[in-house]
This record gives structure tokens, sequence and C-alpha cells, in this order.
């Protein structure tokens, strides 16, 4: 077998039993702006229910053209305002 041939044998893509991991400094928990998926897969929802949340007035987003970004801390303290049992539904 020539090596031009071994070459072209080479598979493209990784096999389907590794998966990519994000270096450290991109996780979610670490970014201050997050993308529709990032927040949906912080609280664990679907991304329709993102969507559904961006409807409401408060939501905290930001627009940029047709890219939409969630500032993380805006947005964990709009999930505490506005989630049930909290301490300041008690009192």
């Amino acid at each position: 077998m020539g090596e031009t041939e071994a070459i072209r044998k080479r598979p493209h893509k990784k096999p389907a039993t590794e998966k990519r991991v994000r270096p450290a400094l991109e996780t979610p928990r670490d970014r201050t702006m997050l993308t529709m998926m990032e927040a949906a897969e912080l609280i664990h929802c679907s991304r329709s229910q993102i969507y559904r949340l961006m409807q409401m007035p408060q939501f905290p987003k930001f627009r940029v053209n047709s890219m939409v970004r969630i500032p993380r801390a805006a947005f964990l303290d709009w999930i505490d305002k506005h989630s049930e049992g909290t301490e300041s539904d008690e009192g």
C-alpha cells in the first residue's frame, strides 16, 4: 500500500465513543454570558422552555441582531425572584 492510500484510509472523524470536552474556562458556570442552550442546561430544561421564558417581559436577555445571550448573574437572580417557595414568598 502506497503512502497516499494510507492517508486516504484514515478516518475523517473521531470515533463516536470520544466526546468533546470543553476546557475549564469555557464551562457555562464560568461564563458571564450564556447561550440559550447553556441556560437550558443550567436549569435542566428544554430549549423550547427557555424560548417561552424569554417571552416574559422581565426575562434578562441581551440581543445583537439575531444573536441572543443571557447574562448569567441576572439570569440566576431572575430565577431566584420567580421561584416558588422562596423566603420572600413566605414572609
